[in-house]
């Protein structure tokens, strides 16, 4: 029972860290500087998801290519035999 609060305690203190990396926006919600501080906070956001998006599909084509040309090559070994 410990362990489950503990793991569950660290869950949440490790989930706080990561969503404090957004700016607080501070003023009044429809003034000049509060909607460009939101504008800010979300094309961070995007061009990060973007990064990691582009990342994780150049790695999945990499393996796709790598497990094709192994496939390929076995089936030209065999076709050979």
């Amino acid at each position: 029972m410990k362990q489950i609060l503990l793991v569950t305690f660290l869950y949440f203190i490790f989930i706080n860290s990561g969503h404090s990396v957004e700016n607080v926006c501070k003023g009044k919600k429809l003034s000049k500087e509060f909607l460009s501080c939101k504008a800010k906070n979300i094309k961070n956001a995007t061009t990060k998801k973007v990064k990691n998006v582009k990342y994780a599909t150049t790695e999945k084509t990499k393996k796709i290519k790598e497990n094709t040309m192994k496939m390929s090559s076995k089936i030209i070994n065999k076709i050979k035999k």
